[in-house]
């Protein structure tokens, strides 16, 4: 395995010793919550001994696993190299995996390093395809989830005529709401529907901010989802596709994520 480290590849033993091997890697993550003998092995990982003896010796002999009378352990790095590092990546390998044209066609520069190394989280999260025949209505599982929230916030960074009414609903109903829109999404807005945003913005639960800078994402996260568009490569905005998600750890990222644009907009 190797890691780039202040301009330079670096190989790290201890990943190789992992990931070179399918039945090693296997024999970590089965051992990460607790010790189990040489049979409990065999037979989850479906393997004879002579398959996997060798693997153990081999991890033994890293410090990866160790064994105490009839049952093995995973060490302290062991137990840190499972729960930071393997799992890590078989998260991300599988996010990308899943949902590889989306990664390949969609600019991720936006996001801060810090978020982009725990793009991991976003584990479980998929591509939910809008109908193009009706690209500017709200669609059913986004207008389910956001109804059924009592938090939710936004980064609208493209006009939708339906927007400032179903978000005004949305506030009527006493969530609690927070936009960040760009300028020409406000002003925008400001013109055509001056009423209802001023309807919106005179409510207590919510909040309106303007982005100070490039706001090419879309995102939408809430108590129980979490929506995320980010712009084509090319620069333009992609209306028919979101990367979306309900576990605890995206919702988790979109947060902080969020929480990073609010950081650079200005409230009104």
């Amino acid at each position: 395995m190797l890691i780039f480290f202040g301009g330079l590849y670096k190989v790290t033993k201890l990943l190789d010793a992992l990931f070179f091997s399918e039945k090693r890697k296997n024999l970590v993550l089965f051992l990460r919550d607790e010790a189990k003998n040489l049979t409990e092995i065999k037979d989850s990982l479906d393997v004879k001994a002579p398959a996997i003896i060798p693997q153990i010796r081999i991890l033994e002999e890293k410090k990866i696993i160790i064994q105490k009378g009839k049952e093995y352990f995973l060490t302290d790095i062991g137990q840190i190299l499972a729960d930071n590092y393997v799992y890590s990546l078989i998260d991300i390998l599988d996010l990308v995996e899943n949902n590889q044209q989306f990664f390949d066609t969609h600019d991720l520069s936006m996001i801060p390093k810090t978020l982009l190394k725990q793009l991991h989280k976003l584990k479980g999260c998929r591509v939910d395809l809008v109908d193009p025949q009706n690209m500017y209505e709200p669609h059913r599982l986004f207008i389910e989830n956001l109804s059924t929230s009592k938090q939710i916030n936004g980064v609208t960074p493209v006009f939708n005529p339906s927007y400032p009414d179903f978000f005004l609903q949305l506030a009527m109903q006493e969530k609690e709401v927070i936009l960040i829109l760009t300028p020409e999404v406000y002003q925008r807005t400001e013109a055509e529907y001056h009423n209802l945003i001023k309807k919106f913005h005179d409510l207590n639960n919510t909040q309106i901010y303007i982005h100070t800078g490039k706001l090419n994402v879309a995102m939408m996260v809430t108590d129980h989802y979490f929506s995320f568009t980010p712009f084509f490569k090319d620069g333009s905005y992609d209306s028919q596709r979101n990367l979306i998600g309900t576990e605890s750890s995206a919702i988790s990222w979109g947060t902080k994520f969020f929480n990073y644009l609010l950081n650079n907009s200005n409230k009104l």
